[in-house]
């Protein structure tokens, strides 16, 4: 007779949100406050498409209709035809891009550094970088453009590149750190032993992990650059070279504003912001809860 003891299989505990249980009108007034909340984050959105559609000039009235009473999409097709709008938004697209491939090596290094080698000098430049996010871009524009100006490459996408690198990186740093401090320090320490470089256990042990957060931070680098205003329109005056923010804020003029063809525009330069979030959003919430907790 054998004298295995069987044991009991273990039972997954899903455990149910406080504010989920009880009786089911509790459930009924969550799922209300839900929809609630979702109908005032969208209704701006909705609001602006609403106004697009609707005839130039016909959406300043005292109390403008909540459906469009008239639709139509010349408001769209104006946009293309009477500006450079194509032009606008592959200068934002190139910028922004650029921005995160430059920004992303250098700040990963940065931050892994930071979290890893904790001396007093890293201490020291950690609390350097997260003081320029202190000082608002007015104050930065004007040296900038001095600067710029001297080493000529005033009004050229690639001093809009540097401007944008600068607001990116040090916060960047700062996310990147916060994901690497989650990382348990005794997988890279196993991997030191089993015979790995420090370069070795940086792209096998804590680039891998880090992923979600890497996605995280590189949505925020694209989504600051691509909503910057201040440096893209003092650093690179010429129409050729005006950004998205810069080209929407063209429709407003001194007299008069357009506003059915500029909510038009909002909508067609959130497109490439809404591609990037659907191409990255499964790693977002595990990128931020990732780097909300060190391990």
């Amino acid at each position: 007779m054998s004298n295995t003891v069987a044991t009991p299989a273990i039972e997954r505990v899903v455990r149910t949100p406080p504010w989920v249980k009880g009786s089911s009108i509790r459930r009924i007034a969550f799922g209300a406050l839900i929809v609630a909340c979702c109908l005032v984050i969208l209704f701006p959105v909705y609001w602006m498409l609403n106004v697009a559609l609707q005839p130039e000039g016909t959406s300043r009235v005292p109390s403008p209709p909540l459906i469009p009473p008239t639709i139509t999409f010349d408001n769209f097709i104006s946009i293309f035809r009477d500006r450079p709008m194509a032009l606008w938004l592959g200068n934002s697209v190139l910028v922004a891009t650029v921005c995160v491939v430059v920004a992303m090596p250098v700040s990963l290094m940065a931050g892994y550094i930071l979290s890893r080698y904790r001396i007093r000098i890293g201490a020291i430049v950690g609390v350097f970088v997260l003081v320029t996010q202190m000082l608002p871009p007015t104050m930065l524009v004007v040296p900038m453009y001095q600067l710029f100006s001297s080493i000529g490459i005033l009004n050229t996408a690639f001093a809009v590149m540097v401007a944008h690198m600068t607001m990116v990186i040090p916060l960047s740093v700062w996310l990147l750190k916060g994901f690497f401090d989650a990382i348990p320090i005794d997988l890279e320490q196993a991997a030191e032993v089993d015979g790995c470089n420090r370069f070795q256990v940086f792209y096998r042990i804590a680039l891998p992990l880090t992923l979600p957060g890497i996605a995280a931070t590189a949505l925020y680098s694209f989504i600051v650059s691509w909503n910057e205003y201040i440096f893209a329109r003092t650093l690179a005056s010429p129409q050729e070279l005006w950004t998205a923010g810069v080209g929407l804020a063209s429709f407003r003029g001194e007299y008069v504003t357009l506003f059915e063809p500029m909510m038009a525009a909002s909508l067609v330069f959130t497109i490439p912001v809404f591609v990037v979030f659907f191409l990255l959003q499964r790693h977002l919430v595990s990128g931020m809860l990732s780097g909300s907790v060190k391990g």
